[in-house]
Parts: C-alpha cells; structure tokens; sequence
C-alpha cells in the first residue's frame, strides 16, 4: 500500500467524518438509552446516508480542505516518490477511496464511535525517511494550510489535469 493510500484512509476518512457531522449530513439524532461510545459494535444502527450522497459531499469537502490535505502530504513525498500515477491519486482517486472506507463505517454504524486514530504526531514515509505532518491528527488542517500555497495548490491541479 503507498503512503498516500494509508492516509487518505485513516486521516482524511477521519477530517471527512468531522465534515459530515459538521454539516449535519449524517443526521445523528440519536435515540436511545445508551451512548454510541459504550455500545458493541452490533448494537450500533446504520447511519441513513447513501454512498451517492456520501459521494456528492465528498465533492464539496475536497473543495474545502480534503484536496489540500492530500495534497500536503503529496507535496511532503521525495521527489522521486511523487510519480503521475500518486499525482493522480492525490488530486482525484483519492476522494472515493475516502468516500467509500467512510460508507463501510456508516453502513456498521461504526461511524458514530470513535475509531481509534494513532495517538501522537502525523508521521508519513516520504521515500526515504519518515516525516511529521502534524504534531497531532487535529491540526492537520492547519498545518496543510500553513505549508502548502493556493497557487502551488492551483499548478498540482493543473499537471494533475494534463495527464492521462
């Protein structure tokens, strides 16, 4: 599995979570005695989003900081690590791979518990070395934004576009 892969997987699925429930796509009215925290895994009921409206949000986080994240940790490759085929990847295949791990998690329920992040720093093997992205998994985002530009971001969309 690339490096990339393994961090769309677990930090961006993780940043596109807080994103539904921060726009109320997921619904969560929860009703019930228990909390989802304390319930077994089986006790858990789906979350009522379709992998078609996960796709239409995935859309709109990409545009609001998903991309960037990706982009970031593409950006922190070796030079040589940062092939078309993890190029395109980051700017666009990416984005489904998060939407559909996220919609395993809603069809368990999964998604209402919390899922375990690796504590400590955000670590990503660049080609040669291991690098720290973030010292902890919430200041991912603004990390990305801090060492990233919207016109370095705007060029990787645009060579992104060019290939095949």
């Amino acid at each position: 599995m690339h490096p990339l892969r393994e961090f769309a997987q677990v930090y961006v699925a993780e940043a596109f979570i807080g994103f539904l429930f921060d726009h109320d796509i997921l619904g969560f009215d929860w009703v019930g005695d228990k909390d989802p925290e304390e319930m077994r895994a089986e006790e858990l009921p789906p979350a009522a989003v379709s992998i078609d409206r996960l796709q239409d949000a995935v859309g709109d986080f990409w545009n609001a900081s998903g991309g960037r994240l990706l982009f970031y940790a593409y950006k922190s490759l070796d030079e040589s690590a940062r092939t078309p085929e993890l190029r395109k990847y980051a700017y666009a295949e990416a984005q489904w791979e998060v939407s559909r791990t996220v919609h395993a998690l809603c069809q368990t329920g999964r998604v209402y518990q919390p899922r375990g992040l690796p504590k400590g720093e955000v670590v990503l093997f660049t080609g040669s070395a291991r690098k720290v992205l973030a010292s902890n998994p919430h200041q991912l985002d603004s990390e990305a934004l801090a060492h990233t530009t919207d016109d370095e971001y705007l060029a990787f969309q645009e060579e992104a576009d060019r290939e095949p």
